[in-house]
């Protein structure tokens, strides 16, 4: 057993990195600053704590396939999901008749797209930071304009396939600087 564990040492197939998944990703999220765009950026750094949360402390090399799927699993079926969406009320439709303000003038006024401002009136959902712009160019609070509601359900598969691209290529990095032996996403 000594013998073997001195091969596999001396073949460097033994990982002395003991960061975790967190510290590793966080470091990797640096990386990518200098070649991707800050939306992306954004977007790792809004996934970092869905991910975290359940495998965020877990050393590199000792990650495993079970303790992904758990986290896809996790995230498709428990209450993990809790945006917080807008829906315009009847003060806002009477106040877009009394004003007669029309969808373009909003649109430049706000810096929402037409869809945005087509679905508050709708009324539709739109996200909270939308209908606060929309209120704020009425001069009243979001609260008198829109009710707000909270969705708490499962991501959609398609998202956890964006969780998954983002693990991979987390663990693609730490493949290549020699952290860890294999990417145990693929």
């Amino acid at each position: 057993v000594a013998g073997e564990f001195e091969s596999t040492c001396k073949r460097g197939d033994v990982s002395v990195d003991r960061r975790t998944f967190e510290e590793y990703a966080n470091y990797y999220i640096l990386l990518c600053e200098r070649d991707c765009k800050p939306t992306t950026i954004t977007f790792y750094n809004h996934l970092m704590p869905l991910v975290c949360e359940e495998i965020g402390s877990i050393r590199l090399n000792m990650l495993s396939a079970e303790h992904l799927n758990r986290l896809y699993i996790k995230l498709q079926t428990e209450d993990v999901k809790r945006d917080q969406k807008a829906i315009g009320n009847e003060k806002l439709l009477q106040l877009r008749k009394e004003t007669k303000v029309m969808c373009k003038e909003l649109v430049a006024e706000t810096g929402l797209s037409k869809n945005t401002i087509t679905a508050a009136f709708k009324p539709g959902n739109i996200a909270v930071e939308s209908a606060e712009k929309i209120a704020a160019y009425f001069h009243k609070s979001v609260k008198d304009l829109f009710s707000i509601s909270t969705s708490g359900k499962g991501i959609s598969t398609k998202y956890i396939k964006h969780i998954h691209s983002f693990i991979h290529a987390v663990l693609e990095q730490a493949v290549k600087e020699g952290c860890i032996n294999r990417n145990i996403a693929d």
